[in-house]
């Protein structure tokens, strides 16, 4: 992020965000990125610092949030979630915000077959569908005419060579990621939150692993 574009998203976020900024910007970090919900510091490759912002100031970003966590710290066996190193409470120009560091992930490469399988494989995730049942589907040049990339047309063809050239590989990452989407997805139901676990909410370590880092968003209709 350029310095005019940090300038501009301090001046936009408030006084709050401005503390943490100047706090943050004095021990040598950068902010690096911003969403709904959170804005996202790095001082190296080894961890972020993430503080909970929400747009909503109900407070049920916070619970979402929370409930995640609680699900990772409850499933450390569990390689494509993320690791959090701490997760605390602190005060900010009299308010209080969740602060989490965690490790540092990187955003899933553009028009590349891990993004391609995370959107289907996340559409897949609510139909109750076993991984072999949907199998086929993902070398069906059909399933990929809605895909919204400049080379959906060639996705299933990509797909088939990554199967071929990974072989026992492909099938355990993304039958194990498909395994786990699920459960998320049933967690989440069973708490009454919405499902999100687009492209942009899953990320990837520097080995290509890929980490699920935020499934869900709080739905106003289910109870908190």
């Amino acid at each position: 992020m350029r310095a005019n574009e940090f300038a501009v998203d301090e001046a936009a976020t408030g006084p709050a965000f401005k503390e943490i900024a100047a706090h943050l910007k004095s021990l040598g970090y950068k902010h690096i990125g911003s969403g709904a919900d959170a804005r996202v510091w790095a001082k190296d490759t080894s961890h972020v610092i993430k503080i909970l912002m929400p747009d909503d100031p109900s407070g049920h970003a916070e619970k979402v949030f929370k409930k995640f966590y609680e699900f990772c710290e409850n499933h450390p066996e569990i390689s494509c979630l993320p690791i959090f190193n701490e997760m605390n409470t602190i005060d900010i120009a009299g308010e209080d915000y969740i602060q989490i560091d965690m490790e540092h992930l990187q955003p899933i490469k553009k028009n590349s077959v891990e993004e391609a399988m995370v959107w289907i494989l996340s559409d897949y995730a609510v139909t109750g569908e076993t991984w072999q049942q949907i199998l086929p589907s993902l070398t069906d040049p059909e399933t990929w005419k809605f895909f919204s990339s400049p080379i959906s047309s060639k996705m299933a063809k990509l797909i088939d060579n990554a199967m071929t050239q990974q072989g026992v590989t492909f099938y355990k990452t993304y039958a194990t990621l498909f395994s786990v989407m699920k459960l998320l997805y049933q967690s989440g139901r069973i708490n009454k939150f919405g499902w999100d676990l687009h492209t942009e909410n899953v990320m990837q370590r520097s080995n290509g692993e890929l980490v699920i880092v935020d499934p869900w968003f709080a739905n106003s209709k289910g109870s908190m």
